[in-house]
């Protein structure tokens, strides 16, 4: 056994001993939508029994409706705020559960850090990854919103280690050192379809796709209409991939010959993004690829 593995059998935790590690006034960070730790979050009530007070919750587009979050008793115990609803979270907001946060992706976690900075509280953040390899380092796998950010600024880190994740490389390396406790998991990866799309939708694909010169470089979300573009887009060439989501779609048009990455004039050569969710196909063309940020 190397010192790397001797640190993670010292850091390893049931999801309730990593909770007890919250103090009073913690500033908690979810990773966002498939990347958040369920095998954590699933246990937030434990808060109720180690006395904590005044602490928060903050999250991104959550894939379920945890029990914490509809739990009135959490009152003075965990606040929650929420940066990208969900179904869950609209019904947790009539019972004034959750505050909806208005927030501009590209300097709310700035802002937020000033002023946790100002009050004196701690970050937290919480997020799944890929298990550490031999030279000590995890992978923040499907999640890179912020998390490599906030530990950057002396979180506190508490991590699934779930070997259903896959390695991804950028923004996303995590060294066991900068870990304050482990909890593993092996539950499946949250999959999604992709969503079929009307004779309208693709109509629109059509006049989008128009629009797009080749050598261009792209962003496509989730739905209907980006399916659609996709689809259109494979008839070009030398696209580039810049994106906050990476989708199955973009898969097709790197694997057809559509996107090359060559003409972007920033990080050439490789697609960018910053989360990614969908099928287990999508999960293992990014899984151990370099080309892939």
């Amino acid at each position: 056994m190397n010192r790397y593995q001797e640190m993670y059998q010292q850091k390893k935790m049931t999801a309730e001993q990593a909770l007890e590690l919250i103090q009073d006034g913690d500033y908690m960070f979810s990773a966002q939508a498939a990347g958040e730790p369920q095998a954590i979050l699933s246990k937030l009530q434990h808060l109720k029994k180690t006395g904590v007070k005044g602490t928060t919750l903050n999250t991104c587009l959550p894939l379920q409706y945890y029990d914490v979050m509809k739990d009135p008793d959490m009152k003075g115990i965990m606040d929650h705020s929420g940066w990208f609803f969900n179904a869950g979270l609209r019904d947790a907001q009539k019972k004034k559960l959750v505050s909806a946060v208005p927030q501009s992706s590209t300097s709310i976690l700035r802002k937020t850090l000033q002023r946790l900075n100002y009050e004196g509280r701690r970050p937290v953040v919480m997020a799944t990854v890929s298990p550490m390899d031999v030279h000590g380092y995890f992978s923040l796998s499907i999640s890179a919103i912020y998390e490599r950010d906030l530990i950057d600024q002396g979180a506190l880190v508490l991590l699934e280690v779930n070997p259903n994740f896959p390695r991804t490389f950028g923004d996303t390396q995590v060294h066991i050192s900068e870990v304050g406790a482990l909890v593993e998991s092996d539950r499946p990866i949250p999959t999604a379809k992709l969503a079929p799309y009307t004779a309208v939708d693709q109509k629109i694909g059509e006049y989008v796709a128009s629009l797009v010169e080749d050598g261009s470089t792209i962003q496509l979300g989730i739905g209907n209409i980006p399916n659609a573009v996709a689809k259109e887009l494979r008839s070009k060439r030398h696209l580039g991939i810049h994106t906050e989501m990476f989708t199955e779609t973009m898969v097709d048009l790197i694997e057809c010959g559509a996107v090359d990455n060559s003409q972007k004039g920033l990080l050439n050569g490789y697609s960018v993004c910053s989360f990614t969710m969908g099928s287990q196909r999508l999960y293992d063309y990014v899984n151990n690829n370099p080309s892939v940020l």
